[in-house]
């Protein structure tokens, strides 16, 4: 029966192929044939639409389908254009100027969209009529844009690397992701290389030096607005936002909203720095900016002596205190005696983590922050005044040898403070 099996589903493929039909529809219809032989049609039938419904049912696959959208909606609203007149401004005095802009804007809006399709359709259908225009071989702007297309595939965010995963049985997503950039970028320095050779000995010319004019302008239109979240943890210093100075005390922080333009940091005291921590994600709604003091904002007195984990949690950006697009960011002071911060602790599915530790009791003074997926935890040792990232699904603590402060900032699709799934202790391991 197998051998049976195995041929019926080889020649009705090859039929179909020779048929004239789509591959796709070979593939299913040739599976089913092969289904009927061995199994009865009722039980054939329900298994086929639980696997196909199984294959599916993927969170990770969620994002593939938003790519694709994204990319659609850049390639429509004109961010094709506007990423060329950005690379343009790094590359535009090299000589094959526009095959290096084609290149840049690939890996660009190839790695936004995470689309080759996209991004050689999107850039080749800008720059390919410009580069002929200006003398280049059409079958050398050609390949320059098919050979650098993929690049965006390997830059992240990539379909490419979350489908390996699944495929793979759950290869860390993070981990290719990292991966990503450095080949990515070596490809597309690659593809550089040669054109470069094959521009200098065509004598290819470069961009007007006009183009460089408008630097500040292609800038602010290519890059995304973005909003500031500031909290100085050093001496007093100065901040000054759109020409207008603010002086800023330790533990006083700033919201700087959407669509401002300027802002300078500096101290009062070079022998008693301000040291400025910021937290900026994208912004898609304007709201004014806000100077918060630590006196401002009521702390939240939470945890016990007995446990080591008595502290006073500030929500500095908070509804209650100031309106915020998707940061959270909040100040945590333990007092003496405790060591713990976030224990029990917690993952977030829906946004994500930074923390900075700092004001050490004493210079011996380190922190073992926990991290990882609840059942595969790791920990890092965390000196005075450094910061770690915490993805979605990792847990984030910390003890330390005495009492420290850390900020903690975060960064998602909603700004509820109590959205968090809580991870017992005997799932920890």
């Amino acid at each position: 029966m197998a051998i049976e099996a195995g041929l019926v589903l080889f020649f009705v493929f090859v039929v179909l192929l020779v048929l004239g039909m789509p591959i796709a529809i070979s593939i299913a219809f040739s599976s089913m044939m092969t289904l009927l032989l061995v199994i009865p049609f009722d039980v054939s039938a329900f298994s086929s639409a639980q696997k196909m419904v199984g294959s599916i049912n993927s969170f990770s696959l969620i994002a593939i389908p938003f790519f694709v959208l994204s990319g659609i909606i850049m390639n429509n609203g004109g961010i094709a254009k506007k990423l060329v007149d950005f690379a343009m401004l790094f590359v535009g005095r090299v000589p094959g100027a526009l095959a290096h802009t084609n290149v840049l804007g690939n890996a660009l809006f190839g790695s936004i969209s995470s689309s080759a399709i996209a991004a050689s359709t999107a850039i080749g259908g800008v720059l390919i009529p410009q580069q002929v225009e200006e003398g280049y071989d059409r079958k050398f702007a050609t390949a320059v844009n098919i050979a650098s297309a993929p690049t965006g595939m390997v830059i992240p965010p990539s379909t490419a690397f979350i489908m390996y995963s699944l495929v793979a049985g759950g290869a860390s997503i993070s981990a290719l992701f990292m991966g990503g950039y450095l080949v990515g970028a070596l490809w597309a320095l690659g593809i550089m290389l040669v054109a470069f050779i094959v521009a200098k000995k065509n004598k290819y010319p470069v961009v007007e030096k006009g183009q460089m004019a408008h630097a500040g302008k292609i800038i602010k239109e290519a890059i995304p607005s973005l909003l500031l979240i500031v909290i100085n943890i050093g001496g007093p210093g100065f901040i000054e936002i759109d020409g207008q100075k603010e002086e800023m005390k330790k533990q006083d922080g700033y919201y700087i909203g959407k669509e401002t333009r300027h802002v300078v940091f500096s101290s009062q005291d070079a022998e008693n720095p301000a040291k400025f921590y910021i937290s900026s994600v994208p912004a898609h709604h304007k709201y004014p900016n806000v100077k918060i003091s630590i006196d401002q904002v009521k702390p939240m007195e939470t945890g016990e002596g007995l446990t080591l984990n008595e502290r006073k949690i500030y929500q500095y950006i908070h509804p209650n205190v100031c309106e915020s697009c998707q940061l959270q960011m909040g100040y945590t002071i333990l007092e003496p005696g405790s060591a713990w911060n976030t224990m029990p602790c917690h993952t977030h599915e829906r946004r994500m983590e930074a923390y900075v530790y700092f004001d050490y009791a004493n210079e011996d003074t380190r922190v073992f922050h926990m991290m990882g997926k609840p059942d595969e935890t790791k920990h890092l040792v965390v000196d005075n005044e450094q910061a770690i990232i915490s993805p979605s699904w990792s847990i984030h603590s910390g003890v330390g040898k005495s009492n420290y402060s850390f900020i903690w900032a975060m960064c998602g699709e909603n700004i509820t403070y109590t959205d968090m799934d809580m991870v017992q202790m005997d799932q920890l391991k």
